[in-house]
């Protein structure tokens, strides 16, 4: 028998959506609950893929990000950039917000948010997995990331923040699942996102798990109360 799909989705496909995706097994198997499955996907997994390959290949809004997040946590550990390096980055964001940077300050902002990235994306493995087994979360590390689309099984689809229900709805537009954020759906609060810990250090990442955890279940236990009995 085919098994309706409720499906996490955040940006990457790489902590916040695959540890709901867990999250929401564990729910599932501990309440008995026959004919579902959870799963998760990522809105930018396929553009990561293509583009992030290489220093060179980030676009300049994703350095931005990365750059933002590494000189916000800079200021207090002191352990990605010297002082030296941390002025050169502010002052080239600073004059992002005047006109696009070129030539060497490009380049040194896609080789500096490169550097970081790699950095948080080999934390974000190690913290994930500390967290889930601390907060007691059963199941294994999601191998392969998946970009979301369209999939007929789905009949319930939570995001993280309101640009990944944003994406979802427009490749829903001929079929209507139930789309929404996990915190909306859960608490009525449309505006406030599961917050991603990428980059912000081990607490942030349990403080972001354990928040998820929470809304997930009680996502989970709003759409069950409404639903056939499957308890």
């Amino acid at each position: 028998m085919t098994k309706k799909v409720i499906e996490f989705v955040c940006s990457a496909n790489k902590s916040r959506s695959p540890t709901a995706e867990l999250i929401a097994n564990n729910y599932i198997s501990d309440n008995n609950i026959e004919g579902y499955i959870a799963t998760s996907s990522g809105i930018y997994v396929r553009d990561i893929q293509e583009s992030y390959s290489q220093a060179e290949q980030i676009p300049l809004k994703f350095c931005k990000q990365i750059i933002s997040i590494a000189l916000e946590r800079n200021r207090t550990k002191n352990d990605l950039f010297s002082e030296v390096e941390s002025k050169e980055l502010e002052r080239i964001i600073t004059d992002l917000s005047k006109f696009d940077i070129e030539g060497h300050d490009l380049r040194i902002f896609q080789e500096q948010a490169y550097r970081a990235m790699i950095i948080f994306n080999e934390e974000e493995r190690i913290y994930r997995a500390k967290v889930i087994k601390r907060l007691g979360i059963r199941g294994g590390s999601k191998s392969t990331p998946e970009q979301t689309k369209f999939r007929e099984d789905t009949v319930l689809i939570l995001g993280m923040g309101s640009h990944h229900v944003e994406f979802v709805k427009s490749i829903y537009s001929n079929r209507h699942p139930i789309i929404d954020t996990i915190k909306n759906y859960a608490y009525g609060t449309p505006n406030e996102p599961v917050e991603d810990g990428y980059g912000k250090g081990l607490e942030k990442y349990l403080e972001t798990i354990s928040v998820l955890k929470q809304g997930v279940h009680d996502a989970l236990n709003k759409y069950f109360s409404i639903q056939p009995s499957h308890f």
